[in-house]
């Protein structure tokens, strides 16, 4: 069974489609793990299952470094003084973690019942 099945190059997909998964799973590695051998381990993986579809050894090179490149950017630029809210806001905030049923109430409706209330 492949559980891998990464857009083929030859696909009738749009060619931008298999640069946003590798940018998309190259931020998804780096944010769910702490440690860079485990990112390098499953990104050098994520390359040899790209090849195995067919996909040329340059591109998804060239493709893997500028989304590496790209979140590293991400993750060591400033956040500039008026991007986090403040204190008082952070302190207010409430999250609401549920367990997904297939026959619970829809989230447009907690919403609407949580802003009427």
């Amino acid at each position: 069974m492949n559980l891998y099945l990464y857009i083929p190059p030859l696909s009738a997909h749009p060619t931008g489609c298999i640069k946003d998964t590798v940018y998309g799973l190259i931020r998804c590695y780096h944010a769910q793990n702490t440690h860079h051998q485990d990112i390098l381990t499953i990104v050098r993986l994520f390359y040899l299952r790209l090849l195995h579809r067919g996909w040329e050894r340059n591109y998804i090179q060239k493709l893997i470094l500028e989304a590496r490149n790209y979140v590293d950017r991400i993750n060591h630029t400033p956040n500039t003084p008026g991007a986090q809210p403040a204190d008082d806001d952070r302190k207010n905030r409430l999250f609401i973690h549920l367990v997904f049923h297939p026959d619970d109430v829809p989230r447009k409706r907690i919403q609407e019942l949580y802003q009427h209330h």
